[in-house]
């Protein structure tokens, strides 16, 4: 299966620009190890806010910190100490996150406001969330209640006036650092395959990534968030909603020093690129090889989440690809749809299955597709329709007994799905009359596993047979020859 990152994204932009997700690209396939940045830091002139828990190393993340210095981000958005990691999350995941707050010399801040922003302004994230914390504001714009959290805005809300009406679309949550000066947010992923595959009127729509090859390999796309792609952007901050800048105009663009920093280019923190990706499907048996006579074989695929545990309850859509004749799929314990797929619901232990049913005058490979609905995780599986190697005629053996002499096998006759011949030269004790197994007394002459053998002083005596086996993917059968006069 391709495996796809969707584009970065940043506050003060919508999007990035067409080089710089290239310089993402390369840089993600050939940045070194960093360090991780859970944990507190040495002052940096800038009050801090690092992230505790969870712990984001390089065995579980991505470091993406070398974005915040790239040219077409300039460094009023963030303060030199903001360092950023990009992770992933599994559909429907939830994320509990602690925030360690540190004063400008590095001392802990105790009993002190802070916000967890939420698909950060501009970003242009498109997952929903829910939250167990009450909010302060942004309740009833464009969400039910308080602890929905749903897809920002990109743009910028008619200026700052609309900035300050949180039009931008970010969430922020408020909390108040303990004793360790922590605070703790608990966010839960809100998604419904529908919201990929069934959009609401007017609304794009929202669909986790591929499950990813590593939690430190980035996933690949062409999309951006704003088309639907599902990254969260999250940071924490001393500021309920900081100004991205003072003002805007022609006075303040993104290539001009004369404008003004925004708040949080005063503080240094860890930003979240949060990639929401989806359950994986994976055949029980890449291909199976299955008697025509049987008629029909159960296939099954496993749905597993991000740490590779089974996931119930997810809706698998089986589709025939190809197949011989009037080869076919039909329902175990879901239902058959009016375009002739599947749909199966997953087993406590993340099965699903179909019934791959035979045409019962062609054989021939079968392939099955079976997507998570509504997602783009797929994957296929083959059945291999066969007629098992049948005897119909038996080896013979033909030519001279005598040493020097040249004897020569005929296969005899078969009947199965292409089956392969191979011979092999057999020395007897005694005579004896054709056999489907080789008899006792009857020993393989060494190499001679060709369909002719030059006989010598070794076979002195001895009578000789030849043995063919016949084979396919299914089975096999053996034909074993009369014997051969005495050698002379």
């Amino acid at each position: 299966m391709k495996q796809t990152r969707g584009s970065a994204v940043f506050p003060r932009r919508g999007r990035l620009s067409r080089a710089l997700a290239a310089t993402l690209i390369l840089a993600g396939l050939t940045a070194t190890a960093a360090p991780a940045s859970n944990a507190a830091t040495a002052a940096t002139g800038n009050p801090s806010l690092r992230l505790i828990t969870p712990a984001l190393d390089n065995t579980n993340s991505i470091d993406y910190t070398f974005v915040r210095t790239d040219p077409g981000l300039d460094d009023n958005n963030y303060g030199k100490g903001t360092k950023i990691r990009m992770f992933y999350l599994g559909v429907g995941g939830t994320l509990s996150l602690t925030y360690e707050a540190r004063d400008k010399d590095g001392k802990i801040l105790t009993n002190t406001p802070v916000y967890l922003l939420v698909n950060k302004f501009a970003s242009c994230s498109a997952t929903k969330w829910i939250t167990t914390s009450p909010e302060s504001d942004y309740a009833g714009f464009n969400r039910p209640d308080q602890q929905h959290i749903v897809r920002d805005w990109c743009g910028f809300g008619g200026g700052i006036s609309g900035w300050d009406n949180y039009y931008g679309g970010e969430t922020s949550i408020p909390a108040v650092t303990d004793a360790a000066g922590r605070a703790t947010w608990t966010l839960t992923h809100d998604y419904s395959y529908t919201d990929c595959s069934k959009p609401a009127f007017g609304e794009l729509p929202l669909c986790p990534e591929p499950a990813p090859l590593s939690l430190t390999t980035p996933n690949f796309d062409t999309c951006t968030v704003a088309l639907g792609c599902m990254r969260g952007i999250i940071t924490a901050s001393f500021k309920k909603h900081p100004r991205p800048y003072a003002e805007r105009g022609p006075s303040c663009s993104p290539t001009t020093t004369a404008c003004p920093k925004g708040e949080e280019a005063f503080e240094d923190k860890d930003l979240l690129w949060v990639d929401i990706v989806d359950n994986s499907v994976a055949p029980e048996n890449d291909i199976q090889n299955v008697a025509l006579s049987a008629g029909e074989v159960p296939v099954r695929v496993q749905v597993t989440d991000l740490q590779g545990q089974p996931k119930a309850g997810v809706k698998v859509d089986f589709s025939l690809a190809s197949g011989p004749g009037d080869a076919d799929i039909d329902q175990v314990a879901g239902s058959r749809n009016p375009d002739g797929t599947v749909t199966e619901t997953t087993d406590a232990s993340g099965w699903a299955s179909v019934s791959a049913i035979a045409d019962y005058e062609a054989t021939g490979t079968q392939i099955i597709n079976a997507q998570l609905q509504g997602s783009n995780s797929v994957t296929r599986t083959a059945v291999r329709w066969l007629i098992a190697p049948a005897v119909t005629a038996p080896a013979t053996v033909t030519g001279k007994a005598a040493v020097g002499k040249k004897l020569s096998a005929n296969a005899g006759s078969w009947t199965g799905s292409s089956p392969k011949l191979s011979f092999q030269w057999l020395a007897c004790k005694a005579k004896g009359t054709v056999a489907t197994t080789v008899p006792a007394g009857c020993i393989p002459v060494k190499g001679a596993t060709k369909s002719t053998l030059t006989l010598t002083k070794a076979q002195k005596g001895l009578y000789m047979r030849v043995r063919v086996v016949g084979s396919n993917a299914l089975s096999s059968a053996t034909s074993v020859s009369a014997a051969t006069s005495k050698v002379g």
